[in-house]
């Protein structure tokens, strides 16, 4: 206690200083001299953003998508009498190689520095699923092509046997970055993406014995629930940065607490 009141008594003998309005003024004129001599950054549109964040991502991973829809043509072409089977049982696989490169900030440890830069780890994000569902866009417009002249694999069909298997293990894959965090990786990524196109095959089978009108309303009801999940998930996705950090501060504040006790 009598530190304390020494303390108290020597903070009360120290008293704040008063800044004359002379002085106010000079400094105040120094700052806005400094603020007109900083150049500030120009804004930068989407588009700028688009293609400046897609320089970053790595080629291999363009190389893993093209020879996986390349790979995914071929097998189709090769097994004639099970194109619908074989689509279902691919789609894991096609969009998978572009998921490691969410998890790269976060994998190795860069998600702090990327917070502070001039485009946020949010912005960041956002700006990689952009990517990303574009390139998966041309990749379903492509096989659908190709299924469509060679195999004669209806749009219906497409739906049901590549699209909705493909945009429930897209939400398959995020939720298992969004769990793992820093301990994802593309190796846990492949055997969840083994798990689910076993599940793929399967639903296959199982839809190939249903009747058409079930099959009609199955594909119309099953793009919308898988595009649903999907949007919720990218936006949980997007949401792991400002959580992460706040995670992080909370756990260090926990550390130092029993550090001192």
């Amino acid at each position: 206690m009598k530190e304390e009141e020494r303390l108290k008594e020597c903070l009360l003998r120290n008293e704040v200083p008063v800044i004359r309005q002379e002085k106010r003024n000079t400094l105040e004129q120094l700052v806005r001299e400094e603020q007109q001599k900083i150049r500030l950054l120009p804004k930068v549109t989407i588009v700028k953003k688009f293609f400046l964040q897609a320089e970053y991502i790595s080629p291999w991973a363009w190389l893993l998508q093209i020879f996986a829809v390349v790979l995914t043509i071929g097998i189709l072409i090769a097994g004639e009498n099970n194109e619908k089977t074989l689509l279902a049982t691919a789609a894991p696989f096609v969009g998978i190689a572009l998921f490691p490169e969410l998890v790269k900030s976060f994998h190795y440890d860069m998600w702090e520095l990327e917070q502070s830069c001039r485009f946020n780890l949010r912005e960041i994000m956002v700006m990689k699923f952009l990517i990303f569902g574009i390139a998966d866009l041309a990749t379903v417009v492509i096989l659908g092509v190709v299924a469509g002249n060679i195999l004669s694999v209806t749009w219906i069909e497409m739906v049901l046997y590549f699209l909705i298997p493909f945009q429930l293990a897209n939400v398959g894959y995020m939720i298992t970055i969004r769990l793992g965090k820093q301990r994802c990786s593309g190796y846990m990524l492949f055997a969840v993406g083994l798990l689910q196109s076993a599940m793929a095959g399967f639903y296959a089978l199982y839809v190939e014995c249903l009747s058409a009108w079930i099959v009609q309303g199955l594909a119309a009801a099953g793009s919308v629930i898988s595009t649903a999940l999907c949007i919720y998930m990218i936006a949980k996705i997007v949401k792991i940065g400002s959580q992460e950090q706040v995670g992080r501060f909370v756990d260090a504040e926990h550390r130092r607490e029993h550090i001192w006790n």
